[in-house]
């Protein structure tokens, strides 16, 4: 299937329902077709027409959704701190039991790793983090998250988060009342090789694992992917079988993907999920490799106004622009004058990620909003060019030397 790289979608697959492609091969099984009802019905997933309270799997099963019952909560709250690498493995067998209910399972669990590789001639010592790590497990877990079925008929919001050593993601659905509530929680520790991806690459594995772990829930419908960073438009960006990344974007083809800025949400189960996960800083890693950068100058000289504007792209190649304005102005509006030409340009050839790169300060500290415009005549300067700024994807503004810029002053 063709990807289009400038699309924000990853397009699916045309919506035939698991019953008809299975119709079209054979007729399905009665063990196929229990469970297909239960995938598939109209009510939510994993219920009968009118369930009553009752305990499935060690779960607590009733209308407002799904409990861990208090018997599996209760048996870690008395279990004693492990004094063998036996009794560890033991604990941590009930806890992942209840993973699909803790968010970042696998980063509040992580202090207890190097206990696990312990060698048969090393001494097991359980010392004072390990204990804090197993008492806030336990808290937790008196107190877990009630998690609701999942409906066929809505879209979903899957929330991705990755950190230097983890990955994790929640699955997420607005119920009858338009209240956002947590459907499965996932986690994962990085490999070896993959601590050594740059922090876009662990995101677009995040979304990739989470849509595998996940399948069954999100193939019917639309989902919704809430990250600080358009991970998918990155995918795209990829070449399709000559990076991993591109392979991922492949893999991702069958799912009805879109992105949405992670921004203020209502309900409380995001903040807390983001909460849980320490979210490395990728600003400098995904825009430094594929954005733009815009070196801006204006100025007034005996000659007029002159204006330069030296762009490079994410291949390093250079491009130069210089202007004449007419009519007098100050140096301060020759440098918007400059900045707003070269926003447009940009815009115009279809670039949507750029990094603008200054030596005046003022107008590199009034468009931050570090400092507050106070004369009229640059007043229009500042809202226009912020105005611009606005239609970019992804932007940063950054004061730089004279000396550094020196293209740009060149060609005002």
């Amino acid at each position: 299937m063709a990807l289009e790289a400038n699309s924000n979608m990853i397009n699916m697959a045309p919506k035939a329902t698991l019953i008809e492609n299975i119709g079209q091969i054979g007729q399905p099984t009665a063990l196929e077709s229990r469970r297909l009802d239960c995938i598939y019905d109209d009510e939510p997933l994993g219920f009968e027409k009118d369930p009553g309270d009752g305990d499935f799997l060690g779960f607590v099963v009733h209308k407002k959704g799904i409990e861990i019952n208090q018997n599996k909560t209760k048996a870690i709250w008395n279990t004693k701190a492990p004094t063998t690498k036996k009794e560890l493995q033991s604990l941590l067998g009930k806890i992942n039991f209840l993973r699909q209910f803790v968010s970042n399972m696998n980063g509040k669990t992580m202090a207890f790793s190097p206990l696990l590789y312990l060698g048969k001639e090393s001494k097991f010592k359980w010392e004072h983090h390990h204990q804090e790590a197993f008492d806030f497990l336990k808290d937790y877990l008196m107190k877990p998250p009630m998690l609701a079925p999942s409906s066929r008929n809505k879209s979903m919001k899957l929330y991705i988060s990755a950190s230097e050593s983890t990955l994790g993601s929640m699955l997420a659905q607005d119920d009858e009342n338009g209240v956002e509530r947590a459907i499965y929680y996932l986690s994962r520790v990085l490999n070896n090789v993959e601590t050594r991806y740059i922090a876009i690459e662990n995101m677009c594995l995040c979304l990739y694992f989470s849509c595998s772990k996940i399948k069954q829930y999100i193939k019917p419908v639309e989902v919704y992917v809430y990250s600080h960073f358009d991970v998918i438009k990155h995918m795209l960006s990829k070449p399709i079988l000559h990076n991993q990344t591109g392979k991922w974007a492949l893999a991702l083809t069958k799912y009805s993907l879109t992105y949405v800025p992670l921004k203020a949400v209502k309900g409380q189960i995001v903040p807390d999920f983001i909460a849980d996960h320490s979210v490395v800083d990728i600003t400098e890693a995904y825009v430094g490799t594929r954005s733009w950068q815009l070196f801006f100058d204006g100025s007034r000289h005996k000659e007029g106004t002159g204006v330069g504007i030296f762009v490079v792209s994410p291949d390093g190649i250079p491009t130069k622009f210089r202007y004449r304005i007419k009519g007098d102005c100050s140096n301060n509006e020759a440098e918007y004058e400059a900045l707003i030409i070269g926003l447009q340009i940009m815009l115009n050839v279809g670039i949507r990620d750029v990094d603008i790169k200054g030596d005046s300060e003022l107008v590199v500290k009034q468009l931050t909003k570090e400092y507050k415009c106070v004369k009229e005549n640059l007043v229009r300067y500042v809202a226009t060019s912020l105005a611009l700024v606005s239609k970019y994807d992804n932007t940063s503004i950054k004061h730089i030397r004279r000396v550094d810029n020196q293209e740009a002053n060149d060609l005002g």
